[in-house]
């Protein structure tokens, strides 16, 4: 479902940041490091965050939210090409991008 309003960029605190790693951390441990992955999470009510969804396949990317994820995942995947299909260190999203 593509909703243009859904997915809005934010500023991120520094425990949203540690927790996105954490889970993106777990995923690469099992599979590998992904080209691509979007946290979806909200707070519990504990005042932590929860996972709510890890989106490793994106229909849309909603770069008009963060357009210089455009050019790291461009990077990304060239680099990906350029090792033959290794897999290595993601280029990690800044503070407040989407995508």
């Amino acid at each position: 479902m593509y909703d243009p309003d859904l997915v809005t960029g934010t500023d991120p605190s520094p425990a949203e940041i540690g927790f996105a790693a954490q889970v993106v951390e777990a995923v690469t441990e099992r599979f590998g490091v992904p080209l691509y992955a979007r946290v979806d999470m909200i707070t519990g009510d504990d005042g932590h965050p929860d996972l709510m969804e890890l989106e490793a396949v994106e229909p849309h990317l909603y770069f008009d939210e963060a357009p210089a994820a455009a050019d790291r995942l461009a990077q990304a995947i060239v680099a990906r090409i350029e090792d033959g299909g290794a897999r290595r260190a993601p280029l990690h999203a800044r503070p407040g991008d989407v995508g």
